[in-house]
């Protein structure tokens, strides 16, 4: 592909991420009520807000840089900046809804919800230095359309999502030992929420993954084709679990402890 049909590929996955957040939003929105109106604010429910509603901020400057008339090369580096900070917040707070079903399904112990944390923010610093790396290339305006902002990354964006990786794969693997060691009754909601996370954080791992294919094999015209899929995944998946736990707890499983957690 030329470097023109690569950023028109670019283009159509970002407009399609967009559209695939909003179609999720809509269809789940009543989920969200139900779980909201019981809930009182707490950092669980800071952390669903921002991965809920974050991306929706994102994905509005991504498609403003796709159809924006932000032609000057400083507009066009401020809202590259701006959209991939929202997309780290966004990405943030979905890893900590992830990161707290492993939590309640370890029974809320504190000395593992602090191991993650620890684990959880020096990847951050990792992945904040590696995204400070300069593009290779920055243009103002495409040539074929002057009026949109053109971004060429470099190969060191593999290095968040590298990052990102480490952490999905300690979850998805202590997610497993729990499964595997869990010596009392297997409910069939429980073994559900066992398998429903399982299944996510394979999708998510997946897109982490190919994301840093993409950055490391291909052409560095396609380097952010996978940057707006990864957040709307994130966003997607993280907030149907939380979704989740609240439709298994009400049916039994977790009656414990998902009250005062969730």
């Amino acid at each position: 592909m030329s470097g023109s049909q690569g950023l028109q590929t670019s283009k159509y996955f970002k407009v399609a991420a967009a559209a695939i957040l909003l179609q999720d939003y809509c269809l789940t929105l009543d989920s969200e009520v139900r779980w909201a109106a019981e809930k009182r604010w707490s950092f669980t429910r800071a952390a669903f807000t921002i991965a809920r509603y974050i991306p929706f901020i994102g994905a509005s400057l991504t498609l403003a840089k796709v159809f924006g008339v932000m032609g000057n090369q400083p507009d066009c580096i401020l809202l590259w900046k701006t959209e991939v900070a929202f997309h780290f917040l966004g990405i943030v707070s979905s890893e900590c809804l992830l990161t707290f079903r492993v939590y309640v399904l370890y029974d809320c112990n504190r000395r593992l919800i602090c191991s993650l944390a620890g684990l959880g923010i020096l990847m951050l610093i990792a992945a904040l230095i590696a995204s400070l790396a300069p593009f290779a290339s920055i243009h103002g305006a495409d040539q074929h359309s002057p009026t949109l902002c053109v971004f060429e990354g470099s190969r060191n964006n593999a290095l968040p999502f590298a990052a990102l990786l480490v952490y999905e794969l300690v979850l998805a693997l202590i997610l497993i030992a729990r499964r595997c060691t869990y010596s009392g009754p297997i409910s069939r909601f429980l073994a559900q929420l066992y398998n429903d996370g399982l299944l996510y954080m394979f999708l998510i791992i997946s897109i982490s993954t190919a994301n840093i294919i993409v950055d490391l094999c291909m052409p560095l015209v396609y380097s952010d084709l996978l940057d707006a899929p990864q957040v709307v995944v994130h966003c997607i998946l993280s907030c149907r679990i939380l979704f989740r736990m609240q439709d298994s707890g009400r049916d039994g499983a977790f009656i414990g402890y998902t009250s005062s957690v969730l």
